[in-house]
């Protein structure tokens, strides 16, 4: 009869040997060349080892950097023919901080309502799983500084006052000095939580690219929605240099092979795309193309990176649309100008009266004004581009 192996929560990422590395519980149990049971003795003398000949810790909870031991239980009337293999923290190593062990979402002692409320099942296995693939390509690609690597360590500020840091999914460097953090996302945070991140990494001079997954529910649209037209957006003006452009990347399994087949870390850019059809109306469809990190745009200390330049598709319709409101203001003063009231119907001088009002507070000097501009049911559109 087979035996049936378990692993707990093969998901929980945690520190081993030394110097320090980070992995998941199910790789480092799950070995294609030895059976589980083999992986999880060798970890157990690894872990007597380092704490016999040096009174050290092999094995670290990557959350609460606290002491891990192993366990391994039976199944039903300790039957030998089904194992499951977990990892807990040990509240009673010299070096552990009880406070900081309660309050870790994969404490196996009562963290499970911590567990669920740090993050979903789904959210933790995308995630995690698509971090180590992307490591694993980015060490076998001859485009990146392999020694460059970090998978989830802090990387602190340049200012000793204030001693800020960030802990990125995955940082490293390319071979042109380009620096990288890498942050994936399907669940929700806050848009300050990620201003704050994006102005780090800004004053560090690291390229931050948010990667979200292909087949996103509800869960982080309104962040992705955030970076495409708040992020990228309004820092700068839109004649500016550095001034950014509308793209939010993706990362699925499409782009994983593409990775491994380009050699560098390729992702799926969306972007939006104004179309006029007709005078007064506009349209926006949505694009998307797979590109690769060196195919990027790069102003780390300015923007976040970005594949597909949308200025000039949002500067004609900006222009278009300066154009059409010029129109109707010199309409609007020669009906003022040349005829009497009496001469216009109702409906048509309610009309112009509308467009002086939303005209009243904005001088055209040319067509490619950068105001933001209020045409009747277009504001909304306007305003939704990022002007």
């Amino acid at each position: 009869m087979s035996v049936i192996n378990v692993v707990s929560r093969p998901l929980w990422e945690v520190f081993y040997g030394n110097p320090k590395k980070v992995t998941t519980v199910g790789r480092l149990l799950e070995n294609p060349f030895k059976p589980t049971d083999v992986k999880y003795q060798e970890i157990l003398a690894n872990i007597n080892k380092a704490k016999h000949d040096h009174d050290e810790h092999y094995l670290r909870c990557s959350f609460c950097n606290s002491p891990l031991y192993g366990r391994r239980n039976t199944g039903e009337k300790d039957s030998k023919e089904q194992f499951t293999y977990a990892f807990c923290h040990n509240k009673h190593a010299k070096d552990s901080n009880i406070e900081k062990i309660s309050s870790c979402p994969f404490y196996t002692g009562a963290g499970n309502d911590l567990y669920k409320s740090y993050c979903s099942d789904k959210e933790n296995e995308w995630r995690t799983n698509s971090k180590y693939d992307v490591i694993s390509e980015l060490e076998r690609s001859k485009s990146v500084l392999s020694q460059s690597i970090i998978n989830s360590h802090f990387i602190f500020s340049n200012d000793d006052d204030v001693n800020t840091r960030r802990k990125p999914d995955i940082y490293f460097e390319d071979q042109q000095a380009n620096k990288w953090a890498v942050e994936f996302y399907r669940s929700w945070i806050t848009t300050y939580v990620a201003y704050s991140r994006e102005a780090f990494f800004r004053k560090q001079g690291i390229n931050l690219l948010w990667l979200f997954p292909v087949d996103n529910g509800i869960n982080s649209a309104a962040v992705e929605d955030y970076i495409m037209f708040g992020s990228n957006n309004s820092y700068l003006a839109i004649k500016e240099q550095h001034r950014a452009a509308n793209n939010v990347f993706y990362f699925g399994e499409k782009q994983l092979t593409a990775t491994n087949k380009n050699g560098e870390l390729t992702v799926l850019a969306k972007y939006p795309v104004i179309n006029k059809l007709s005078d007064n109306e506009f349209d926006v469809e949505f694009l998307s193309k797979e590109v690769s990190i060196s195919e990027m745009s790069l102003s780390p200390n300015e923007r976040l990176p970005f594949a597909v330049d949308t200025k000039p598709n949002l500067m004609n319709y900006r222009n278009d649309v300066a154009y059409h409101l010029v129109r109707l203001r010199k309409a609007y003063r020669y009906c003022k100008a040349h005829l009497s009231y009496t001469d216009i119907p109702s409906s048509i001088l309610t009309a112009l009266k509308a467009v002086r009002d939303n005209l009243v507070n904005f001088e055209f000097q040319n067509n490619h004004t950068q105001n933001r501009v209020n045409c009747g049911g277009q504001v909304k559109l306007y305003t939704f581009i990022g002007v």
